[in-house]
């Protein structure tokens, strides 16, 4: 799929500590700590394909999204809501709120893209350099 859409610009939600009983829990039972080991793997993949697949184009860095960027305070359910007013969709309280999160992060990049090329001027694009 990365071959056929040849992206250049890769928007993950960076893992943060979470206030509240909520945070408190996934922190202590080490969710937190795999979250943050995904987006590290996701993160060396899209380096890999940044590297290995595009070696014609200019890619960006992985961009790291904080959630109060995208969404502020809202909750799951609200985002939820929005996700699937937004795009017809029928996700469901739960497990499918990680989609509606993916999701949201997604629209929140394509909206916010002319302000990442802004910002993305303080670091150029990488380019292949064999040794």
């Amino acid at each position: 799929m990365l071959k056929q859409l040849e992206p250049i610009l890769f928007g993950i939600e960076f893992p943060e500590y979470q206030s509240g009983e909520r945070g408190y829990n996934a922190a202590r039972g080490g969710s937190t700590l795999k979250l943050a080991y995904l987006c590290g793997s996701l993160c060396s993949i899209w380096d890999m394909y940044a590297t290995a697949i595009i070696r014609h184009k200019k890619v960006y860095p992985p961009l790291l999204i904080y959630p109060a960027q995208w969404k502020g305070q809202l909750p799951k359910k609200i985002t939820r809501m929005r996700v699937n007013e937004a795009f017809g969709l029928q996700l469901k309280e739960g497990i499918e709120e990680n989609i509606s999160d993916a999701i949201g992060i997604g629209q929140w990049t394509i909206e916010k893209q002319k302000m990442l090329q802004i910002n993305y001027k303080l670091r150029e694009p990488t380019e292949r350099k064999d040794f």
